[in-house]
């Protein structure tokens, strides 16, 4: 079967940035976020010990580190379970993350059933590999989740959810990050999509990547693998989906160049505008509990509008993020552009308000591991 690569121009379109337009200058005194000064390969033998911990144990371990946590006075920690007690979510019912496989041959014929590549595979590992990502990760360990296919919070696999929970909520604490900040995020991003504007593209890129060759690889979303600089060969299956999927309509018969020319395009322009929503989306949720977070899209050079602009709204935990989420709404992946001027028009006091935001969130992660620490001291002298 002949490849149809998207041409080059197509393929630079699927990494949108924010434009450095965006961003102030760092107002003075403003600090990055500080680099950790608990060495926390050396914690591992006692974060094991408390993996041994006995049941009862193990409830008085988490009990304390909860209740250090509250009163550690970290404003992270009044912004996440403000948000988790005001969604009123019921965390027994949150279903698994979605397995997507590979779009089907049966469903959008004529095409060869397709061969599936296991996860951990040579070939597998390969493609993986080969593949370059332009997404930062998270530094978040996550339990909960926002799964943007379906629209839905979810849990993680099994095997992350084996995992006591009180272990994460230690690697959580460790790393500076509050007891549920995972799900509050996916409660901030899940309440961010509203309406779900790319629910169809999101919906269509979330299923397995397969190639000309029939083998679809298990775990890849095809999501990830459009986010890559790589040429990339689009099978008439998955084409036909995106078609019936997204915009609703049936290519019957065979698919010619003339239809792939006229399709490419409209794929690549999906794929950019629910990645760019996505993206915003993320990073919106990210800067409201955290200083400096890692996400994808180049928003950092974003960071300070975001965090001034909350200040200007007056986010906290008592207001919540109720103004911030119909900013977002309106305003979509422009909010920090939206906001740029609303900022630079109230002057100094705004910058510095953004400024005091960051710098509160930046000691509250050092509040955060030093309770971590304390709780897990006294843990293992019982």
């Amino acid at each position: 079967m002949k490849s149809y690569p998207l041409i080059a121009a197509l393929t630079l379109a699927l990494f949108p940035t924010v434009s450095l337009s965006t961003a102030s200058p760092t107002p003075p005194g403003c600090s990055q976020e500080q680099s950790d000064p608990f060495e926390l390969e050396s914690l591992e033998q006692k974060i094991k010990a408390i993996g041994r911990l006995s049941v009862k144990n193990e409830k008085a371990f988490w009990d304390d580190l909860q209740a250090s946590l509250a009163q550690s006075g970290a404003p992270q920690v009044g912004l996440v379970n403000a948000l988790v007690a005001d969604s009123l979510i019921d965390r027994q019912k949150l279903p698994l993350a979605p397995k997507m496989e590979a779009h089907d041959p049966k469903t959008y014929p004529p095409g060869a059933n397709r061969k599936l590549v296991r996860q951990g595979s040579s070939s597998w590992k390969k493609l993986d590999k080969d593949m370059i990502t332009i997404d930062a990760g998270r530094a978040l360990p996550t339990y909960y989740t926002y799964d943007f296919g379906t629209g839905e919070i979810v849990l993680l696999d099994e095997d992350v959810r084996k995992k006591k929970r009180s272990l994460l909520a230690l690697e959580n604490a460790l790393s500076g990050f509050p007891i549920d900040q995972d799900l509050a995020e996916a409660i901030l991003i899940a309440r961010l999509d509203v309406p779900r504007k790319y629910g169809k593209e999101d919906f269509f890129f979330a299923h397995d990547y397969a190639d000309l060759k029939s083998k679809s690889y298990e775990g890849i979303s095809l999501y990830r693998v459009w986010s890559h600089q790589i040429p990339l060969d689009v099978p008439n299956i998955d084409l036909r989906a995106y078609a019936k999927l997204v915009h609703g309509e049936d290519l019957l018969g065979k698919v010619s160049k003339k239809l792939k020319k006229q399709w490419y395009p409209r794929m690549s322009t999906s794929l950019f505008d629910c990645r760019r929503h996505r993206q915003a989306a993320l990073a919106t949720a990210a800067h409201y509990f955290q200083a400096a977070p890692s996400v994808p899209g180049g928003w950092v050079a974003s960071s300070n509008v975001l965090h001034a602009y909350s200040a200007y709204l007056g986010l906290d935990a008592e207001s919540g993020p109720d103004d911030l989420v119909s900013a977002f709404r309106e305003k979509g992946a422009r909010i920090a552009t939206a906001a740029l001027p609303i900022i630079q028009d109230s002057g100094n006091e705004a910058w510095n308000k953004g400024n005091a935001r960051k710098e509160s969130l930046v000691a509250g992660r050092m509040k955060i591991r030093e309770a971590a620490i304390a709780a897990m001291e006294r843990a293992l002298i019982k």
